[in-house]
């Protein structure tokens, strides 16, 4: 049975790093008409807050039009400490 990681309403099970701390900007990432929406500014990452092993992660995504260098941001299996990146 699969275990649905983002609720589609907000970042519970979460925990959002921000790269380069500037005052004043808004978190790279939000949700958006049920859509986990990353700016990549300022740069950061998410992270879950429970731990899983042998596992499957099936992952959907798309870059808009006007996105130069695309990325889809995920990274698999990190480890806990949260350094510049967690990998």
């Amino acid at each position: 049975m699969p275990t649905p990681l983002f609720n589609g309403r907000d970042l519970t099970g979460w925990t959002q790093y921000r790269i380069e701390a500037a005052a004043g900007t808004s978190p790279p990432w939000t949700v958006r008409d049920g859509l986990l929406v990353g700016t990549g500014v300022p740069t950061g990452y998410l992270a879950t807050e429970a731990e899983y092993a042998d596992y499957t992660l099936a992952v959907e995504y798309r870059f808009l039009p006007n996105v130069q260098k695309p990325n889809s941001g995920v990274l698999v299996h990190c480890q806990k400490a949260n350094r510049q990146w967690p990998c």
